[in-house]
């Protein structure tokens, strides 16, 4: 089988099915030559009496690219040469999925992201040629080729569309340029000082280091249809090929998460607000990559264990943005991004060249980011006078339930502790808990700074939590917290105690 005009620096699946209807059982695939397809992922499934491979390859380099298939049952052997082509340049910027039947294996190749906007939406890639949405990201061209593509679905009865731009962080849009009777539903802002319908202002095309946010206004005959505006979720940064992608502020081995790669406020101990579709976060660290091959990122999902998310490829990168479907490199489990409702917390391992020692970390986020549609609060407890430490039944729960009844699912405890202490100086915190009025022992601790924050206590907790208490809670008995603060500056060294103004007491369905 083959395939054309496959894009370059793009990441292709490839789907290999094959059935043995003779049995006794299911039939085997491999490959052969398959450097000349940088394979990225495999996965092999059986189901019955059929074998599906799905291979995701990286298309680094143009030209016809091949590698062949050899599907046999022990007895019979049948081979394929899969060929495709890849380009720089395609059609379109929404291919169809092209579909091509063989005899053996049936091969169903598929582009891995394409994009479409939504209605009211728009869509920005490098150039009119590209299939990546880098909305949220970041474009980066040499000087002499500075272009932005702007895709949308037009309005059937526009004779014009005026284009605007929020530049970095303004609040009024400027005029751009209109497309005039061009209603394709596209439109190119590259270098043109006298391109008609551009404004001489931004006629030497996108700035190296500014951010853009695009509307557009279509327009008909009996004028603007302003309930009709396009609008693009989030901004993308736009760079020359000599700029590196500029990094938000953070502390060595230290961990922030942001919106977007065109974002640069820390989210962590905060929340993330994305619109529907363009649900994403970033995650950067600071940590010595001297002798790193390679870069682990890892998720603790609501307070739980973690859980590997996925790998930069290289030793080089300082960043990981999660986002739904787009990163080959992600874990298969967390292919659908962020998740409305969730907490999230991240931590790094940077593998080593040497071996010795096989990696450096974990670099842990010294917090949560909540992740939340818009239109969505932020569930945190309300302290009321005098109060410094409150709990509840979750992260998820806002109710104070100190001095009241938790009841939880068997096997499913949890209590998370708030705290919000006067001493924004704060480093970490250490927690000790009292079962039944006995005496406060020690029960965790953080290494999150500032002075308000959580504590999520579960079988399944991320936190630094002793041993005796790693199982979680349990039903039946009271629980009181204390907690001591460790101070910046070492001065004093603790403040404290704070503790919660009564107990709480833990019931099992």
């Amino acid at each position: 089988m083959s395939l054309d005009n496959v894009p370059l620096d793009a990441a292709l699946v490839l789907e290999l099915k094959t059935t043995d209807r003779d049995g006794p059982g299911p039939p085997t695939i491999t490959l052969s030559n398959p450097d000349t397809a940088p394979v990225i992922s495999a996965e092999t499934r059986v189901i019955g009496n059929t074998t599906i491979r799905t291979l995701v390859v990286f298309t680094n380099q143009s030209g016809i690219i091949y590698f062949q298939v050899k599907v046999g049952d022990g007895l019979n052997q049948r081979t394929e040469l899969v060929t495709y082509t890849v380009t720089n340049k395609v059609a379109t910027p929404t291919p169809t999925v092209t579909r091509v039947p063989t005899a053996m294996p049936t091969n169903t190749p598929r582009p891995f992201a394409t994009v479409r906007p939504a209605t009211g939406t728009i869509i920005v890639t490098d150039d009119i040629y590209s299939l990546q949405d880098l909305t949220g990201g970041h474009d980066r061209d040499a000087d002499n080729n500075r272009v932005l593509a702007l895709w949308w679905n037009p309005v059937s009865d526009a004779v014009d569309n005026y284009i605007y731009a929020f530049v970095d962080n303004a609040t009024q849009a400027l005029y751009v340029g209109r497309t005039g009777t061009d209603n394709s539903g596209r439109w190119e802002w590259r270098p043109s000082l006298g391109r008609q319908f551009l404004n001489p202002f931004f006629g030497l095309g996108p700035a190296p280091g500014a951010r853009y946010r695009f509307w557009i206004y279509p327009t008909t005959a009996s004028g603007p249809l302003f309930d009709r505006v396009q609008k693009q979720p989030e901004p993308v940064l736009f760079l020359s090929q000599e700029q590196p992608l500029p990094v938000p502020a953070m502390a060595a081995n230290g961990i922030v998460v942001t919106d977007n790669e065109a974002s640069r406020e820390n989210l962590v101990n905060g929340f993330d607000v994305d619109p529907d579709g363009y649900e994403k976060m970033t995650v950067w660290w600071n940590v010595d990559q001297s002798d790193s091959k390679n870069v682990h990122i890892y998720i603790s999902d609501n307070g739980n264990r973690w859980a590997y998310l996925g790998q930069t490829g290289n030793g080089t990168d300082s960043h990981f943005t999660w986002r739904t479907n787009t990163n080959p490199l992600s874990n298969w489990l967390f292919r659908n991004g962020p998740q409305n409702g969730h907490f999230y917390q991240f931590a790094v391992y940077a593998l080593t060249r040497s071996g010795s020692p096989h990696h450096y970390g974990p670099f842990i986020a010294n917090g949560m980011v909540f992740f939340m549609e818009e239109g969505q609060e932020f569930p945190s407890p309300t302290f009321q006078e005098g109060e410094a430490v409150v709990v509840t039944d979750n992260l998820l729960s806002a109710e104070n339930i100190v001095g009241a009844t938790d009841t939880d699912v068997s096997g499913e405890e949890d209590l998370t502790i708030w705290y919000s202490m006067p001493h924004p100086d704060t480093k970490g915190v250490h927690v000790y808990v009292s079962v039944d009025n006995d005496d406060f022992v020690y029960l965790g601790r953080n290494e999150r700074q500032g002075g308000s924050g959580n504590f999520y206590w579960s079988v399944n907790s991320s936190e630094i939590i002793a041993p005796a208490f790693r199982s979680g809670p349990e039903a039946g008995h009271d629980y009181a917290f204390r907690i001591f603060a460790f101070s910046e500056s070492g001065d004093p060294l603790i403040y404290g105690p704070f503790t919660t103004a009564g107990a709480v007491s833990l019931l099992s369905e």
